[in-house]
C-alpha cells in the first residue's frame, strides 16, 4: 500500500527488451526506476502506446495515470 492507495506491478526483461505493468490508485503521480547492470541504459521507452522522455537514473515518469498502465522500454 501507498499513501494514495494500493500499487500492483509486474516486471520483466526478455533480451533487450523490458516490460512492465502496473495497476496504479486515482490521484497518485507515479514514477518507475528501472535499475539496470552497468553500461546499459534506456533506449527508448514506451508508456500506454506513447512514447515518454527518460529522466537521470532510468526514471519513467507516469504522470498522473492510473488503472493500468503498460511500459515497455528497449535497453542498449
Amino acid at each position: 500500500p501507498t499513501r494514495f492507495g494500493n500499487v500492483s506491478y509486474t516486471i520483466a526483461r526478455r533480451g533487450r527488451v523490458v516490460t512492465a505493468r502496473l495497476v496504479l490508485p486515482a490521484g497518485a503521480h507515479a514514477r518507475l526506476r528501472l535499475r539496470l547492470p552497468p553500461g546499459e541504459h534506456l533506449a527508448r521507452v514506451v508508456v500506454g502506446g506513447m512514447r515518454v522522455p527518460v529522466g537521470r537514473a532510468a526514471t519513467i515518469d507516469l504522470g498522473s495515470r492510473h488503472g493500468a498502465v503498460a511500459v515497455r522500454a528497449v535497453v542498449r
